[in-house]
């Protein structure tokens, strides 16, 4: 958070993130006793384009050994 910018969107963003925690819509886990391996794909796209994005969790790597 310190090294983002101090706009309406990125404040938009954390109020976002602040709603769906608070309604169960996102659950953030933490495993402080495990070593795992997990990845957070974030995508966004052009305005007018679909929707502003989409987010991928899991374990895979977006390559060809990570598929197998």
């Amino acid at each position: 958070m310190e090294g983002s910018e101090d706009n309406y969107s990125v404040e938009e963003g954390v109020l976002k993130f602040i709603e769906w925690i608070r309604s169960k819509k996102l659950e953030i886990r933490a495993y402080p006793s495990q070593n795992i391996h997990a990845k957070l794909y974030i995508m966004t796209f052009e305005e007018g384009d679909r929707d502003k994005g989409r987010v991928i969790t899991g374990s895979s790597n977006f390559t060809e050994a990570g598929g197998t």
